[in-house]
């Protein structure tokens, strides 16, 4: 499949995330000053400290945040394919605020008590949410590195060819965010038990797993899948083993 051809590039991306966060998570713990460095606002910190539920008024216009969710989170999404496209350094920018975001509020919730709640609210939407941002960011690294260290081929064989691949990972993608929208906003909100919720993100999480090793909506089984799938790329573009020779 698609995903298993080209999940070292997520992978990278994903590390690129953790080592972010983990970062902000250590540094809020030490000083909760460090909040302000994370892109939180004094508004937001104070109500964690609270343990006031921001979240809560998400359903109000469930139809309409929908809506919205799906395309911040689509936004996101092309923003993090289009900067990944700068291996390392464009992947950073793009990432840094919702990684450093991500590990400092993580921090502070742990801090003031407030894990169980925000985190019955995000589970059922955060899986599906975070590997399409990844995967689209591994879309547009594998381009970079295409550019970079196109490898056997020449610069506009790989970007073609790889380039027509990553459309079809950021297409594949579409319906991972729309599915994470409708769940954040028709279901995270809601006043229900957590094991609801959980049961939620375990039924997404199969469901993902199988569309990603089906290959459904990335393309597979079209020409151009059939055209690449004998290949096996390295991070750095460098090793090409043809399996079809």
């Amino acid at each position: 499949a698609i995903f298993r051809q080209t999940s070292r590039y997520t992978i990278a991306i994903l590390l690129i995330f953790v080592a972010l966060a983990l970062f902000s998570f250590v540094a809020t713990m030490e000083n909760d000053d460090f909040a302000d460095f994370s892109y939180l606002g004094p508004e937001l910190v104070q109500q964690i400290k609270v343990r006031q539920p921001w979240w809560e008024t998400l359903n109000a216009e469930a139809p309409k945040g929908a809506a919205a969710i799906f395309l911040n989170n689509t936004r996101i999404g092309l923003l993090t394919f289009a900067m990944s496209i700068f291996p390392i350094i464009g992947t950073m920018k793009v990432m840094m605020p919702t990684a450093l975001m991500f590990g400092s509020i993580n921090s502070l919730i742990l801090k003031y008590g407030m894990v169980g709640q925000l985190w019955g609210f995000m589970i059922g939407h955060l899986v599906l949410e975070f590997t399409a941002i990844f995967i689209s960011g591994g879309a547009g690294l594998m381009l970079g590195m295409a550019m970079i260290v196109p490898g056997e081929r020449t610069r506009s064989e790989a970007l073609i060819e790889r380039g027509l691949l990553a459309v079809k990972m950021m297409a594949g993608c579409l319906p991972i965010f729309l599915i994470a929208g409708l769940i954040e906003a028709f279901i995270s909100p809601l006043p229900i038990h957590p094991a609801f919720k959980i049961l939620t993100s375990l039924a997404s999480i199969l469901l993902l797993v199988a569309y990603l090793a089906s290959g459904r909506g990335f393309g597979e089984g079209s020409g151009l899948t059939n055209k690449v799938k004998g290949n096996s790329f390295s991070l750095a573009g460098v090793e090409r083993v043809e399996k079809d020779s």
